[in-house]
């Protein structure tokens, strides 16, 4: 799930292949689409992009009328992983089973650049807060930082033993964050891929993870049952929920 980069709306996935908005303020269902998991809000515009199995949905909310939705015909030959939109709504990062990550105008749909066509498969991607760094991670631990204008790389590192889940830049874009299947949440330099911190707290899998807005905790999610508030300047977990 994630929320509108105005905290008014709420867009939720189900295991029926439906992608809901909600009002936060009252509950109520605003629109209903066809789709399913990695959907992503932008952070700065009314725009929501969401994946089917081969398929990735793009849809614009104007404010008056119907939402309009645009849809990526041309990954119908690959399964669709990761979506994510940049911060700025212009672009949209695709990862799926044929590796690397593709780069789309996420106005046009037409593609712009590719990123490590390889057969390593990215499960999650992540834009740093200015749009400046697009971060992947996947099977095997690999997590790869680019450029986002250039598309060279900035770092390359294995980050976890095993899958990693999902990934988070810090607000000055200075380190990352990464959740992975060993249970653990660890942070990295951008710069060289050293790590800074490692977390181990959690019973199961790490699916989720975000920095707080003031940068001093990081936030994770378990197959557990529990999220739990890390202070970046220790190892040792404040509050588990």
């Amino acid at each position: 799930m994630d929320f509108d980069h105005e905290g008014r709306w709420l867009a939720t996935t189900d295991a029926d292949r439906s992608v809901r908005v909600w009002d936060v303020k009252d509950g109520e269902l605003l629109y209903a689409f066809e789709g399913q998991w990695s959907l992503d809000f932008a952070h700065r515009v009314s725009l929501l992009a969401f994946r089917d199995k081969r398929s990735v949905s793009v849809v614009r909310f104007s404010g008056q009328g119907e939402p309009k939705t645009q849809r990526l015909e041309e990954l119908d030959s690959q399964e669709v992983f990761a979506v994510k939109l940049s911060p700025d709504g212009t672009r949209l990062a695709i990862a799926g089973r044929d590796g690397g990550v593709a780069v789309w105008n996420a106005e046009t749909m037409e593609l712009v650049g590719t990123l490590d066509e390889d057969v390593v498969w990215f499960w999650s991607l992540a834009w740093s807060p200015t749009g400046k760094m697009l971060a992947a991670a996947g099977s095997g631990g690999e997590v790869r930082i680019w450029n986002a204008a250039t598309g060279t790389a900035i770092c390359r590192f294995r980050g976890h033993e095993n899958t990693v889940w999902d990934l988070a830049f810090s607000q000055d874009e200075s380190t990352l964050a990464t959740c992975s299947t060993d249970n653990l949440c660890k942070v990295w330099r951008v710069d060289d891929g050293s790590l800074v911190r490692r977390f181990l707290g959690h019973f199961s899998e790490v699916t989720s993870l975000a920095f707080s807005p003031d940068q001093e905790r990081l936030l994770s999610v378990s197959l557990d049952g529990t999220l739990v508030e890390w202070p970046l300047e220790s190892q040792a977990p404040r509050e588990v929920l």
